[in-house]
């Protein structure tokens, strides 16, 4: 799943080294995520910006699903444990609820193993309201 107007994206545009991929699950999207050793901050762990850009990645295109035009107003990001490049991933993102133009939703960074390394809260602004 991708949005077409999107394909410079660094995180999920046609070209991008981290390459998501979403698919609607449920009420859920989620894309796989393996990163590489291009996208490592310090001693073999994934730069924390890059978790956060795939979990904002993960929000967005579910507040997409809903909305064609809004903007992150806040995002919240707990890491919970290392993500090591090589290592397989799993993202997850949903639409939480919705208070008239607040969208607020909700993304999770999954290892092979099922074990939680980040979660992430974010408030989007719908701009067509």
């Amino acid at each position: 799943m991708k949005i077409p107007e999107h394909d410079r994206c660094f995180v999920c545009g046609e070209n991008s080294e981290i390459g998501l991929d979403f698919s609607n699950e449920d009420g859920w999207v989620c894309s796989p995520f393996q990163p590489t050793e291009n996208l490592v901050g310090f001693e073999g762990i994934v730069h924390g910006g890059i978790v956060a850009s795939v979990l904002a990645e993960a929000m967005g295109m579910a507040v997409a699903l809903q909305e064609r035009k809004f903007l992150a107003k806040r995002i919240s990001i707990e890491y919970d444990a290392p993500v090591k490049p090589g290592s397989p991933y799993r993202v997850c993102g949903r639409v939480d609820r919705r208070d008239g133009r607040k969208i607020f939703a909700l993304a999770y960074l999954y290892d092979k193993n099922g074990v939680l390394c980040a979660e992430a809260e974010g408030l989007f602004i719908a701009l067509n309201h």
